[in-house]
């Protein structure tokens, strides 16, 4: 499940980033950019951040997992020095 998570939020990440690039790179060129290209910055930016939202709970999630797995009770971790 987290790494799905990773997947989507790295590929929400990628794309949004360009997308948002390419959105900002319009408004920039035109010097009165309308209000539609305004909100499509914002809404990019949104979905930029809201994808490292969602990498971010899948890293904690996979920790969490793997926490669970190494303080299972089925699992001992022994160490010997020799």
């Amino acid at each position: 499940m987290a790494v799905f998570l990773q997947i989507i939020g790295w590929l929400l990440l990628i794309g949004s980033g360009l997308l948002w690039l390419d959105a900002v790179a319009a408004v920039v060129a035109n010097p009165d950019p309308s209000v539609m290209h305004q909100m499509l910055v914002a809404l990019l930016g949104v979905m930029f951040l809201l994808s490292l939202v969602v990498i971010g709970i899948s890293v904690i999630i996979h920790r969490l997992t793997l926490l669970n797995e190494d303080l299972s009770p089925g699992r001992a971790h022994t160490t010997t020095i020799q």
